[in-house]
């Protein structure tokens, strides 16, 4: 007798998704009495081709520049006029910060260099609680930057400030990048 219950039961629910699905399809329109019997595609002022009744795409495939575009901006900042002006906007969104006085950052693909002179009044050093806030300062120019090398070291911030100052006066950016990586060699980049 549980048998025939739970039989029962398993009909009455797939009775149930099945009216839930067919209550989402579209109705069919039937004929009304009096109504035009005229094929698709025949009736007047449509385009009676063969092809009326194929259906067309709707979408249009990109093209190469495009899917160029898309990994660009997954790779990050990648050209030197990207580079330039992302760096040096980075700079004065980093430099609001109240502990920094100045700055200097170097942003290439998707991490950023970035030397910091802090303000007199700061006691502290460069720890997690401050590279996430450059981290949220830079993001806030080029979402693509996941990560920051930041330090205060008067001679490291010293070969940053000498590479920004390449990288604004560069025709190139393969004369920054082999500096830069070699620099992020050096540091432990904060990511979140």
């Amino acid at each position: 007798m549980k048998k025939i219950g739970y039989f029962g039961c398993l009909l009455l629910i797939a009775a149930l998704m099945l009216t839930g699905c067919a209550g989402t399809a579209e109705p069919i329109a039937s004929p009304t009495p009096g109504s035009s019997t005229m094929m698709p595609g025949t009736s007047p002022g449509l385009n009676n081709s063969p092809n009326a009744n194929s259906p067309t795409l709707t979408t249009q495939m990109p093209i190469l520049s495009d899917m160029q575009e898309g990994v660009s901006a997954m790779m990050g900042l990648t050209s030197l006029k990207d580079v330039q002006t992302a760096s040096e906007e980075m700079e004065d969104a980093v430099e609001q910060l109240s502990e920094v006085d100045d700055a200097y950052v170097i942003a290439y693909e998707d991490t950023a260099l970035v030397g910091l002179k802090m303000n007199s009044q700061y006691q502290g050093t460069v720890d997690e609680r401050l590279e996430k806030m450059v981290l949220g300062r830079v993001q806030t120019i080029e979402k693509s930057i996941t990560g920051v090398a930041v330090t205060d070291d008067a001679a490291k911030v010293s070969e940053i400030e000498k590479l920004s100052e390449q990288l604004d006066n560069a025709q190139d950016l393969g004369q920054i990048t082999a500096a830069m990586e070699s620099m992020l060699s050096e540091f432990t980049v904060y990511r979140e």
